[in-house]
């Protein structure tokens, strides 16, 4: 039973395979749902490509969400992956994220949504950009997986040309939007 709509970055190929190639260096199974989610089987729901999240919201104010959608342009534009961190999670958890630079695209575009449903989270003055790499219980099987990545990671950035509203989880795309 899908209980959100969240709108996300939809990386093409080449950026994808940016994410994808530093991400098969930590050679242990990844699961970016977050826990708190009341799920059963969040490896099995863990269906969203790897992503940032713009912004969202209940399952009820999907249609809503559709509308401003409706209205909703950007062109395209990119993004600075800066760093990598482990920040406490949900139930005891802890989520290995990348870190994402703040820029005014990436708040402008989160700022028009937010002034039509104002979800205090996605509050464009105090949201950190980021893109989960994994959530788990156990914090030293994360700062591994941390620590391998920290040896090879550099900064990098990743073109942004679509984003995707989907109900979750398991992910389903309600909405794919393409830069102008």
């Amino acid at each position: 039973m899908n209980e959100r709509v969240t709108l996300v970055s939809l990386f093409n190929k080449e950026n994808s395979k940016k994410i994808m190639d530093l991400l098969e260096r930590v050679e242990q199974p990844l699961c970016k749902v977050p826990y708190g989610k009341k799920l059963d089987d969040r490896i099995g729901v863990d269906t969203l490509p790897y992503h940032f999240t713009l912004f969202a919201c209940s399952i009820t104010k999907k249609d809503e969400m559709m509308e401003i959608l409706d209205n909703w342009k950007f062109i395209s534009f990119s993004v600075l992956v800066k760093s990598i961190e482990i920040i406490k999670g949900a139930e005891d958890s802890y989520e290995l994220r990348f870190n994402i630079e703040n820029n005014n695209h990436l708040y402008e575009l989160q700022k028009f949504i937010y002034e039509k449903i104002p979800i205090k989270h996605y509050q464009p003055d105090e949201f950190h950009f980021h893109i989960t790499i994994h959530c788990d219980k156990d914090y030293y099987k994360v700062l591994k997986m941390k620590e391998k990545l920290d040896s090879i990671f550099s900064p990098f950035t990743l073109q942004v040309d679509k984003f995707g509203l989907f109900e979750i989880y398991p992910a389903n795309l309600v909405r794919e939007l393409s830069s102008k």
